[in-house]
């Protein structure tokens, strides 16, 4: 036996307002974070921050970025993301 008509009509009823809701929830969130970003509230993880002149010191002097990424407290993908590339010049 499927729904009487009574039923289908409240269901929609019922449906109908839940998207509202929903819509008027995200239209107010959207608000929300435009507003927060005018006001300068920056969002996201913060980034880490290490002293890049340290590590590149570190690095002349042959310690692996390992042990570099170890003495700084960071990973090594922070650190290899954040040292400057080498350069190609003169390589053929």
């Amino acid at each position: 036996m499927g729904l009487r008509p009574l039923n289908k009509v409240v269901m929609l009823l019922v449906s109908a307002l839940a998207e509202m809701e929903l819509n008027i929830l995200k239209s107010r969130q959207t608000a929300g974070i435009t507003a927060a970003k005018d006001r300068g509230v920056k969002f996201g993880r913060p980034r880490l921050g290490f002293d890049v002149k340290k590590a590149l010191e570190l690095r002349g002097s042959g310690l692996s970025l390992r042990k570099i990424s170890k003495s700084l407290g960071i990973s090594v993908s922070t650190l290899c993301r954040n040292l400057p590339k080498p350069s190609n010049i003169g390589v053929s």
